[in-house]
């Protein structure tokens, strides 16, 4: 029912008491909706109202039926009856362990949860792979709606209405549906009082706004500016997947929600697995972050942690602020204390600062700024230290001003060339065994890269440009190689004469790295030499290294299994240099241009078994996949091949079936073998592996 605002009420906006007035001459207590009226003060101070014979196509009415109530597809939530309800209001949210009320709906659908397998694909998009489903605002009018309360009618809608004059009250009954704004509250029964401007609402009352659903068993609400409180609430913050449970729940009329005793999780409505209770909660929508205090961290109902106040985010939006502290003690800093700050700049870009107080080294300013574009995406970060420490003061490349330097990029320079750089550099060799970083993705091994590489993706090909170089990040390190260039092309022909792939790797490649001589000073003063003397023989050679490497296979595929043949040659050429003392310790057997021909022949071959199974009630596809795989390499001499970047790799099941047992083109393994697998797949309805046994 659509009502304009009398001039001296303006603040009453629900008046379909002026419809019930105008057919209070019928006598009749119960009067069902089925015409709408426009109301306005007369000149003598009452109501003038009058059929209205069209409704306004901005405000429409709400018809009542099944869908006037906000539902959830597929719940198949039934309403209770009156004694149901009562044994209901019984069950208190606080006797629950943190677990969402089931009495209220065995599915839980009154909170707008959906099961994982009756999501959509957009939804299922924006879950993790292991949760077991959503909570989806349904659909509903007006939910977009901006207008504020004060200046927005209010629709009603229910199955019957009685109006007593005497007490200047409204009753409604059966699936009431108020409806103010972006606001809509659906209750069993309402009762709206016009002299007070509230309204008493009863049995599964709902109150929805901007993203947010309070559900509860009775409330009490303002009108004029949508102020409620509601008794044995739950709550559920749709976009931030969060849920929770107070003795009542106050909104006011900024939106901010208020609990006594609530609690907050993350957690599926029928998990308990952890989750906050704090004496007053206050959640704000607008910013998107929630306080509490007196607050016990809950697993399985076990207190685990208190906190006399906490300030957390409920749902996914970024605030400027700082992080929680870290504070250590060690021999190399001392105490140390660490206050990190975030900035949040702007929607695609951030930066935090890591302000760190050493008692033995001095402040420590660390900080690294991220960004991303519509092409782009990176990280920038760095470091600086006055290092008051002077224990290394004789070590050799010891600098007491100590700094980090980090680059990370992507772009996408268009559609099939896309550039990377990766690059660290530090002040000496002695940063990361002295100082941490805090710096996001910044792994620290041996040797940090250094690193730019632009790739182009064709149709059928893959050609990449990559100039690599390293930083030491240790004195007892023997000196890396560099590649400089190195240039690659991958792919395939882009035809298959009688089913056969005829496909291609080739790669040049540049090695490069100036060894040491001489000594280091170590700590003490004393000299020791440098660890790049112990590199001899060919291992000091620089040099150029082309391969080729073309091949064919015929893969033969069914649905039961697979066969796949195939043969390459590998070809690779060397042209060396070797310094003097390497020459000297080779002697006469230096080749600066060895090469090396090996064929390699391969037959993999697979079947598929699979079945519909169940598992703790979901629905799987489960498979056994047994695999052999043959595989002959010719022992070829390749004693006088350097090894400029090859080595052996780990054992793993996928190792079984690979061609070549060394990573890089220095080595070919020679093989004769045989290797027989199985793997054990669990499948889900919707194509999620939730498990792999191989």
């Amino acid at each position: 029912m659509a009502v304009n605002l009398p001039l001296f009420r303006k603040k009453f906006p629900l008046l379909v008491t002026g419809s019930l007035l105008a057919l209070q001459p019928l006598a009749v207590p119960f009067a069902f909706a089925a015409e709408q009226y426009d109301c306005s003060a007369s000149a003598s101070g009452g109501w003038s109202c009058a059929t209205k014979s069209a409704v306004s196509s901005q405000l429409p009415r709400p018809q009542h039926s099944t869908a006037a109530v906000s539902t959830v597809a597929g719940s198949g939530a039934v309403q209770p009856a009156a004694g149901q309800a009562q044994e209901a209001q019984a069950v208190l949210v606080t006797e629950t362990s943190g677990r969402a009320l089931s009495s209220r709906s065995a599915d839980f659908s009154h909170l707008d949860w959906v099961p994982r397998e009756q999501l959509n694909a957009a939804q299922l998009a924006e879950v993790g792979p292991y949760c077991e489903g959503s909570y989806v605002e349904p659909l509903r009018p007006g939910m977009s709606d901006d207008t504020p309360l004060d200046e927005s009618p209010m629709f009603v809608s229910a199955k019957a209405s009685r109006y007593e004059q005497d007490k200047q009250a409204a009753t409604l009954a059966g699936d009431v549906v108020l409806r103010q704004s972006s606001m809509q509250i659906e209750a069993d029964e309402a009762t709206l009082h016009q002299a007070e401007n509230r309204g008493e609402l009863k049995g599964n009352v709902r109150i929805r706004d901007n993203g947010m659903l309070v559900v509860g068993d009775r409330a009490e609400i303002q009108l004029d500016n949508g102020e409620a409180k509601v008794e044995n609430a739950e709550y559920v913050i749709h976009k931030g997947h969060v849920r929770g449970s107070a003795l009542y729940a106050k909104r006011e009329e900024n939106a901010i929600v208020r609990l006594k005793d609530g609690t907050f999780t993350r957690c599926e409505p029928g998990s308990n697995a952890w989750h906050l209770k704090g004496n007053n909660v206050k959640l704000d929508p607008a910013t998107g972050f929630g306080t509490a205090t007196n607050v016990t961290l809950r697993v399985k109902d076990i207190p685990v942690f208190y906190t006399p106040y906490i300030y957390f985010p409920i749902d996914d939006r970024r605030q400027s602020g700082f992080l929680a502290p870290g504070f250590s003690t060690s021999s190399d800093t001392g105490f140390s204390l660490s206050t990190p700050y975030y900035f949040n700049l702007a929607p695609n870009y951030d930066a935090t600062l890591y302000p760190t107080y050493m008692a033995k080294r001095g402040l420590l300013l660390e900080g690294e700024l991220r960004y991303l574009t519509q092409s782009s995406e990176g990280q920038i970060g760095g470091a600086w230290l006055d290092d008051k420490e002077d224990e290394r003061k004789l070590q050799s490349d010891y600098q007491d001003q100590r700094w980090l330097f980090n680059w990370q990029h992507r772009q996408g320079l268009d559609g099939r060339l896309l550039a990377e750089v990766d690059y660290s550099d530090i002040s000496d060799p002695y940063y990361f065994q002295d100082l941490s970083s805090d710096l996001e993705n910044l792994e620290t091994p041996a040797f940090l890269n250094q690193r730019g590489t632009l790739t182009w993706r064709g149709d059928s090909f893959t050609a990449r440009l990559n100039a690599q170089g390293y930083e030491r990040t240790s004195v007892i390190d023997i000196t890396p190689y560099e590649r400089l260039p190195q240039l690659t092309l991958d792919g395939k022909l882009p035809f298959q004469p009688g089913g056969l792939d005829l496909f291609y790797a080739s790669e040049y490649v540049r090695f490069e790295r100036n060894l040491r001589s001489g000594n280091f000073i170590d700590e003490n003063g004393n000299p020791a030499p440098w660890y790049d003397n112990n590199v001899r023989g060919l291992a000091r050679a620089n040099g150029e290294r082309l391969h080729l490497e073309p091949g064919i296979s015929l893969p033969l595929d069914w649905s039961w299994g697979f066969v796949k043949p195939g043969l390459k040659y590998a070809y690779t050429r060397y042209d060396l240099d070797l310094d003097s003392i390497g020459k000297s310790q080779v002697g006469g057997n230096f080749q600066n241009t060895p090469d090396r021909s090996v064929p390699i022949f391969s037959v993999d071959s697979g079947l598929y078994f699979d079945r519909n199974t169940q598992l703790f009630g979901t629905q799987f596809r489960q498979t056994l996949e047994p695999r052999a795989y043959y595989l002959y390499v010719p022992e070829e001499d390749q004693s006088d091949i350097p090894v400029f970047d090859t080595g052996e790799y780990n054992f793993s099941y996928a190792s079984l079936f690979r061609d070549n047992r060394f990573a890089g083109r220095d080595r070919i393994g020679d093989e004769n073998k045989l290797s027989l697998g199985v793997t054990n797949r669990w499948i889900e309805n919707n194509g999620f592996e939730r498990q792999r046994l191989s």
